[in-house]
């Protein structure tokens, strides 16, 4: 079996296995501290149906793949105004192997092509924010609360390779 990582852009047909994956993480790190109508309210957002929606409305997503198993996802919102990581998420027996490092290496060299610095921000769990800041994120202000979903702002600067 091969064990190299791929990541490919996702397409409509990765709905499924994306929303399966971010559920799943989201009921066993995320979920726990949330109440219940912040668990209803995220997992509303994680549905085959919502993730399919947010593609077809311009966020890029790309899959990480194993042996031809989706085990990591990164996504990430870019207009004019802002860039916004929307989701980085790595399987739980895929985790501490350098995937989530690999996908967000790939946000930042899209990023970068672009010549120009850029700003990304991040809605961080609880739970991921280690993570963030082992990438370099920061607090970006205070923890928020909205209909029950607990969240930390979180900011990265990039800069471009000119």
């Amino acid at each position: 079996m091969n064990d190299e990582l791929i990541i490919r852009q996702a397409s409509i047909e990765d709905a499924d296995a994306i929303s399966e994956l971010v559920t799943d993480l989201t009921l066993e790190f995320i979920a726990p501290e949330l109440t219940d109508e912040g668990r209803s309210n995220l997992l509303s957002h994680q549905t085959t149906d919502a993730i399919r929606g947010v593609i077809e409305r311009g966020t890029t997503y790309w899959v990480g793949e194993v042996g031809g198993a989706l085990v990591g996802v990164v996504a990430f919102v870019q207009s004019e105004e802002r860039t916004h990581l929307y989701h980085l998420f790595v399987s739980a027996n895929h985790q501490r192997r350098g995937i989530g490092c690999r996908l967000w290496e790939h946000v930042t060299s899209h990023c970068e092509t672009q010549g120009k610095a850029v700003s990304i921000t991040v809605n961080s769990s609880t739970s991921a924010q280690p993570f963030y800041r082992s990438l370099g994120f920061v607090e970006a202000g205070p923890r928020t609360d909205e209909h029950g979903v607990i969240c930390h702002p979180m900011r990265i600067e990039l800069h471009s390779a000119e």
